[in-house]
């Protein structure tokens, strides 16, 4: 599935997130701390995609 780009929204991740990231340690750096601070746990979230798993015999314990 893939989303077409919200210039908005990357400009504003742009100027709040990486305002002083210098180098791809610093991105996720800034990544890392805008996420402890703006997200709250536990997060309401739904499944986009659901993976076929193979039936798998189950074991009868006695």
């Amino acid at each position: 599935m893939k989303r077409h780009k919200n210039r908005e929204r990357e400009q504003r991740i742009e100027n709040e997130i990486f305002v002083d990231a210098y180098n791809e340690e610093e991105r996720a750096m800034s990544w890392y701390y805008h996420a402890e601070n703006e997200m709250q746990f536990p997060f309401p979230a739904r499944c986009l995609l659901r993976k076929a798993r193979p039936y798998a015999k189950e074991k009868k314990w006695r």
